[in-house]
């Protein structure tokens, strides 16, 4: 191919649309340049078994097929990204459909390297970060009493009896919501609290917590209830309450209690219009509910793609304590969610609530919390809102990414400066090429 310039993007087969949103959405969590066109032309195409329609003969490609059948399970993946997931059992629930991702990755990046080229990728998060943390305050009540059964079980001897003649003396827990601004700002990361319309007791501390999260830079995102899973209306009236209280739009939301109702929820939350959700997890269990640690565009039930970006959350403060855990375990967790999280380049999405981040009712979780920002921060994590996650993610998958290689030699056509191309050589060698737009020959 000397003399001749030829373009490194992945080509992608006719498909069934449903099909071909999933392919699609699968490349674009890889950041991975494809076209549907010049299929002769392209060093590798990707195909699935399952779904083809009618277009060029394989045997007539001068690429590699990689067929994405070998690596994910279609239905099952499909599955997943309409927001009913294949059941699974345990505690812990593995990014599989994520890795098996990566393993797509791998063989479309060895079809490559056997023509003797290189792959180009767009990195993962702002400044090749490892992975991207994003912290989240579901501010269910404005207070806590020491009477609660989850401070009962937790807290017993003369530790107690002290809470309770604080309470008595009129001490007030549960709010946390300065505390927290605090000490994120001591590890100078920011955070997204999630606020209801209204809230029955201690009403009155509702605006003034939301301005000391405007005032520090934090997020005021909503914590939606008042049947707005499964009614249209209702959630466009939440968010539009809520956009009255803050003077402000809000970008995104997650359910109270992460009520979710398959093919009516994110129809509800895409027609208020709002970016982004992080309702798709569960209660009583942690990790990836759909199996994927990325965030993604949900699929209708007709095969069509959501606009809005799914966050998926993977761990929540609740789960620790409804099932007992102490600090111990706790750290045991989240430094497991930290390693899977990196080990795929993914998205760790947490959600402490202000009434448990409490040193005094529940210090474990205070521990954790603390413990989590710090080990995430020494691993080079790009710490998040939950708005700027969408924001960046939305901006990386809008990035053009132009690659040719012409006599050995990369040449790149790069539209954001900021989504920076990774280069997988041949002969072993990763690159991370800065703003530069071309590179030397690496033969």
């Amino acid at each position: 191919m000397k003399g001749e310039a030829v373009g490194l993007k992945v080509g992608v087969a006719k498909q069934e649309p449903a099909i071909a949103g999933l392919i699609e959405g699968i490349l674009n969590q890889l950041g991975v340049e494809h076209t549907s066109s010049d299929l002769e032309r392209v060093p590798c195409v990707v195909d699935a078994r399952d779904g083809q329609k009618e277009g060029p003969n394989p045997a007539a490609r001068t690429g590699a097929t990689v067929y994405i059948d070998d690596f994910l399970p279609v239905h099952e993946t499909m599955l997943a990204l309409q927001g009913r997931p294949v059941a699974s059992n345990g505690f812990y629930k593995e990014p599989h459909l994520s890795a098996r991702s990566r393993a797509f990755l791998d063989s479309i990046r060895q079809s490559f390297f056997s023509k003797g080229l290189p792959l180009v990728t767009k990195i993962y998060w702002p400044q090749d970060a490892p992975g991207c943390l994003v912290l989240t305050h579901d501010v269910d009540w404005l207070s806590y009493s020491p009477l609660h059964k989850s401070v009962v079980r937790g807290r017993p001897g003369s530790r107690y009896v002290w809470l309770l003649l604080r309470y008595a003396t009129g001490r007030r827990f549960g709010y946390n919501v300065q505390s927290m601004i605090k000490t994120e700002s001591e590890f100078s990361v920011k955070s997204t609290f999630l606020f209801r319309t209204h809230y029955a007791s201690h009403a009155e501390k509702l605006e003034g917590a939301i301005r000391q999260c405007q005032g520090s830079g934090c997020e005021v995102a909503l914590h939606a209830a008042k049947k707005s899973h499964k009614s249209p209306e209702a959630m466009v009236l939440e968010k539009s309450t809520m956009e009255r209280i803050t003077g402000s739009p809000v970008s995104g939301l997650r359910e109270h209690a992460l009520k979710f109702e398959y093919d009516e929820t994110w129809k509800c939350i895409e027609a208020a219009g709002l970016q982004y959700d992080m309702t798709f997890g569960e209660n009583e269990t942690t990790g990836f509910r759909a199996g994927l640690c990325h965030p993604y565009r949900p699929l209708g039930a007709d095969g069509s793609t959501y606009s809005l970006l799914e966050i998926p959350t993977s761990f929540m403060d609740w789960t620790a304590i409804h099932v007992g855990m102490d600090y111990a375990k706790i750290e045991a967790l989240l430094t497991r969610l930290i390693g899977t999280v990196t080990s795929l380049n993914g998205c760790l999405c947490v959600n402490f609530h202000n009434t448990y981040v409490d040193r005094d009712l529940f210090p474990g979780i205070e521990s954790a919390y603390r413990g989590l920002i710090s080990q995430c921060k020494a691993a080079g994590f790009w710490v998040a809102t939950a708005k700027e996650c969408a924001d960046w993610w939305t901006r990386r998958e809008k990035a053009a990414l132009n690659a040719f290689s012409e006599d050995g030699a990369l040449k790149l056509d790069l539209e954001d400066p900021l989504i920076l191309p990774k280069v997988y050589w041949p002969d072993g060698r990763v690159e991370l090429l800065g703003q530069l737009k071309y590179a030397k020959s690496h033969e």
